[in-house]
C-alpha cells in the first residue's frame, strides 16, 4: 500500500469543541455587496494523547481561526468578486518515513489565500466567466512524499480557468 494510505483506527478517548461564529452580509451600493464571517474554534481531547508532547490535546486539523471575505462588484452586464480565505495555524499529526518513534505534532503557520472572478453576461441565459484561485500562488511550505496524510494547506498553486455558464 502507498505510503499514507495505511490508517490504523483508535480511539483516543474524549473531545470537547467550542467555538463561536460571526458573519456579516451588506449591500452599501447597488453596485457594491460584500459577505464576512470569522470562526473561533476551541477543539481539545480531555486528555492529552501523549504526556510528553505539549499541546497533544489538541484535535489535528482543526485551526483556532477562520475567516473568510469577498467583496462583489456589479457593473451593467459585467461583475467582478474578489475573495480571501484565512486558515489559522493548528496542530498536524507528522509521521516521517512513516516511523512512528519519529512521531512529531506540528504546528503550522496560518496562511491566506485570495481568489477572483470575472463574469459578463452576454443576455439572460449566457454567461462568460474568468476566474482565478490561489492568485498569489500561495502553497504548502513543506511536504513530505513518505507521509500522504501531511496535507494543510494548498499544494498546488494558482490556477486559472474560464468558462461559460448557461442557466437554463
Amino acid at each position: 500500500m502507498p505510503a499514507g494510505f495505511d490508517f490504523r483506527w483508535a480511539n483516543v478517548g474524549e473531545a470537547t469543541t467550542m467555538g463561536s461564529e460571526v458573519f456579516f452580509r451588506g449591500s452599501p451600493l447597488s453596485w457594491l455587496s460584500y459577505n464576512a464571517n470569522a470562526v473561533y474554534t476551541n477543539a481539545r481531547f480531555d486528555e492529552k494523547r501523549d504526556p510528553d508532547i505539549d499541546d497533544s490535546d489538541r484535535i489535528p486539523r482543526s485551526p483556532d481561526l477562520t475567516a473568510y471575505g469577498e467583496l462583489m462588484f456589479k457593473m451593467g452586464r459585467a461583475n467582478l468578486s474578489t475573495s480571501v480565505n484565512f486558515t489559522g495555524s493548528m496542530f498536524i499529526d507528522h509521521v516521517p518515513e512513516e516511523d512512528e518513534t519519529n512521531y512529531i505534532l506540528e504546528k503550522t503557520d496560518p496562511y491566506a489565500t485570495v481568489n477572483a472572478r470575472i463574469g459578463y453576461r452576454i443576455n439572460r441565459l449566457v454567461e462568460l466567466q474568468l476566474i482565478a484561485k490561489n492568485l498569489f500562488d500561495y502553497t504548502q511550505p513543506t511536504r513530505d512524499i513518505t507521509d500522504a496524510a501531511y496535507i494543510y494547506a494548498p499544494l498546488i498553486g494558482r490556477q486559472i480557468s474560464a468558462g461559460i455558464t448557461i442557466d437554463l
